[in-house]
């Protein structure tokens, strides 16, 4: 089962009891946003937490792969631009591209004719932000 939350950062706050590390999560991402962009990974927590800053073009859904964690929530924050990020339950996955690894905490799939979408943009004040757990 996958559980998607969508969200601007400022309600963001709301949803913080759905898991006892989001709040630090939150305050990372936060403290992170009003700097000058640095890409690259920024430890939180160690390997506990971390924020993988990445400036990219996006993709098209045609071009576009899956990727599910075992061990990882992902919590994504738009700080410019847009994107549609498709999810669905794993079981529904297309054929695996790319079989799991532990080491990077993930499998690429291919997107399946059955997927929902969220469309996230940076909006308002701190953008929208989405958030997917593996329940």
């Amino acid at each position: 089962m996958v559980a998607v939350i969508y969200t601007r950062f400022t309600d963001f706050e709301k949803n913080l009891p759905i898991h006892p590390r989001l709040s630090q999560a939150a305050q990372a991402l936060e403290a992170l946003s009003s700097r000058p962009f640095e890409g690259g990974k920024h430890p939180v927590d160690g390997d506990i937490i971390f924020i993988n800053a990445a400036e990219y073009a996006t993709k098209s859904v045609e071009s576009a792969l899956l990727e599910a964690h075992r061990d990882y929530i992902d919590v994504m924050l738009m700080l410019e631009g847009e994107e549609r990020i498709g999810y669905c339950d794993l079981s529904a996955a297309g054929k695996v591209v790319k079989p799991y690894d532990a080491s990077t905490d993930a499998l690429l799939a291919e997107i399946p004719d059955a997927v929902s979408f969220v469309y996230i943009q940076a909006a308002f004040e701190r953008g929208d932000i989405a958030a997917a757990q593996k329940l």
